[in-house]
């Protein structure tokens, strides 16, 4: 048992379990390494594709084209890095979220912004003063989280501790 202080019994304990996870989770993806490159993953999403495609966005709309390999190679990016040390874990209905969805990078309702800030980019504005992304931002920022669902399992895979 991983956690023989939770009373089995208590209707928190799933709760209690992920309180004592999520330090963990987020110590991993704060300290462990893995340098940019090309890896072999576990294609674990492919079971949730149809006609192509797996429908991976909370707007409903299709963020990201899966293959429908059982393995598939995912380029690990340095902005890779930079997200993940900057993602929003948390214990959502007693589950551990590794990203939160809402605020995957940040504490914005519009992540463009926080991953503009952990990528250290400037941050536009118009005439009115309001965020004004140009659209290849918008689609690099955009491009760049579609390929987190892979980049963070390429991660959990294959990152190490540091030597001392």
């Amino acid at each position: 048992m991983f956690f023989p202080e939770i009373d089995q019994a208590s209707e928190d304990k799933w709760h209690s379990i992920a309180g004592k996870i999520l330090p963990r989770v987020e110590d991993l993806f704060h300290t462990y390494h893995l340098v940019p490159g090309l890896y072999s993953i576990t294609n674990n999403l492919r079971f949730l594709v149809e006609n192509g495609e797996a429908n991976l966005d909370m707007s409903g709309r299709s963020s990201k084209t899966v293959p429908q390999d059982e393995k598939i190679d995912v380029t690990f990016t340095q902005d890779h890095i930079t997200l993940i040390r900057h993602m929003n874990t948390r214990i959502y209905e007693n589950c551990v979220e590794i990203m939160d969805y809402k605020r995957p990078y940040g504490d914005c309702f519009y992540y463009y912004i926080d991953t503009a800030h952990a990528l250290d980019e400037p941050i536009l504005m118009n005439s009115e003063g309001k965020v004004a992304f140009p659209k290849d931002t918008e689609g690099r920022y955009y491009q760049l989280h579609t390929e987190m669902l892979f980049a963070i399992q390429a991660f959990w895979t294959y990152a190490t501790l540091p030597k001392p």
